[in-house]
């Protein structure tokens, strides 16, 4: 079996290769905390837009219920207009 040495000495390539991996690391993370931070402002925009869509969709469905209200009440009178007007046939 073969034995393992271990030199304790630092190489160019050494240092080289730990401030690779450093400089890497500093620009994965910058990369990863400026991804997050466009991500937060998505939501916050699109949370903005869904609030705003549920606020037109309210005043939609009260526009709505006013409009079927008003229907209803145009068609009683249409109802009472009818039958005035059978009561007023009968006589003649």
């Amino acid at each position: 079996m073969p034995s393992f040495r271990f030199d304790g000495t630092i190489s160019a390539g050494n240092v080289v290769t730990i401030l690779t991996m450093v400089v890497t690391v500093t620009a994965a993370y910058v990369t990863l905390e400026e991804t997050q931070e466009a991500q937060a402002m998505r939501i916050a925009r699109l949370e903005a837009g869904a609030t705003a869509t549920d606020a037109r969709l309210r005043a939609a469905e009260l526009t709505l219920a006013g409009q079927a209200s008003d229907l209803r009440s145009i068609s009683a009178t249409l109802l009472k207009i009818d039958s005035k007007i059978d009561r007023l046939s009968q006589r003649r």
